[in-house]
């Protein structure tokens, strides 16, 4: 039989003030009264609405006040949970889900998922809203030893450096050199992408287009020399893009120079022009001279000179 007690009851009744509690005394086999916080307040006697001799009909109910609050009564559970709702914040303690301030904090214990911000988890955590650490460059994601398979991130920025598979250098993308043939790759929703393989030296793939010259405003700068990596292989400019001028302390050629342009093959030199190799002129007149082309008449053994004011070749003749 479940018996209440209470230190000092008065006759038949239980004296049940503001701010007490009650809670079920294994080694008595009742309800003691616990009052907590402060005392005062006028009292206030309730008693069981059912009588004594059904007290051992009531298994698996609880005891609460009635919706008058006159009086104590066995209440039979309708769900298989407690809602408690007293907290600053509702508190559902529900059969198969954990509900804290309506979405703060939802556990779907029968899915298995966590939620934050959300009662509908798609995942094991699925968080609505900022995670933010509470203070800053002092918490981790993962460890040395545990990392995570993948990263599917929007935009990131980092306040400092970030670091591939080695030790970060402030400011700076850092790769080990463990690492096989690391590489970056961008590519624009057009199509345009540009890939750097790094692989003892960098070397680039496809094009790197720097029209925009607000990006590049000063050009580029070598502390090295500019090498292409197969000989009589590519080609510096092409048959219609053109560099405007070549700034260069000596020029060795290899094999042949091509010269065109608004004066066809003309070659302005200041200063000397000298060296172990012969310098050959065209054995044949052009089609349209200009003043100044030059060829050399075997047949007649001397070397023709084009005057356009005279519209006339002038001849040297040569012994």
């Amino acid at each position: 039989m479940l018996c209440l007690r209470k230190f000092g009851m008065i006759g038949q009744h239980i004296i049940i003030r503001k701010n007490m509690s009650y809670k079920y005394n294994p080694f008595l086999k009742g309800l003691d009264y616990y009052e907590f916080g402060g005392g005062g307040g006028v009292a206030t006697f309730l008693g069981l609405s059912d009588t004594p001799s059904s007290y051992t009909g009531e298994a698996g109910k609880y005891v609460a006040v009635n919706s008058t609050e006159t009086a104590l009564e066995f209440v039979a559970p309708v769900n298989s949970f407690v809602p408690y709702t007293g907290a600053i914040k509702n508190l559902d303690l529900g059969a198969h889900n954990l509900i804290v301030d309506t979405n703060t904090l939802f556990v779907d214990s029968v899915n298995h998922r966590v939620g934050i911000g959300t009662t509908a988890p798609n995942d094991k955590l699925t968080i609505n809203g900022n995670i933010v650490p509470v203070t800053n460059s002092a918490f981790n994601l993962g460890n040395s030893s545990n990392y995570w398979a993948n990263a599917y991130i929007n935009n990131v920025y980092y306040n400092s450096s970030a670091s591939i598979n080695g030790t970060s250098h402030s400011g700076s993308l850092t790769f080990l050199n463990s690492v096989d043939n690391p590489s970056f790759y961008f590519q624009s929703p057009g199509g345009y992408y540009f890939r750097i393989s790094l692989f003892n030296n960098i070397s680039g793939y496809e094009y790197v287009d720097f029209s925009r010259s607000s990006y590049f405003s000063k050009g580029f700068r070598f502390d090295s020399h500019l090498v292409p990596a197969n000989s009589l292989s590519n080609n510096i400019g092409n048959s219609s893009s053109y560099w405007l001028n070549t700034y260069t302390q000596n020029l060795y050629l290899n094999s042949t120079a091509y010269l065109s342009g608004a004066t066809a093959g003309l070659i302005k030199v200041t200063g000397a022009l000298g060296g172990m190799s012969s310098l050959r002129i065209p054995t044949s007149a052009p089609t349209s001279p200009v003043s100044g082309d030059m060829y050399w008449d075997e047949a007649n053994n001397r070397l023709g000179i084009y005057n356009a004011a005279a519209a006339t070749w002038k001849y040297v003749a040569l012994a």
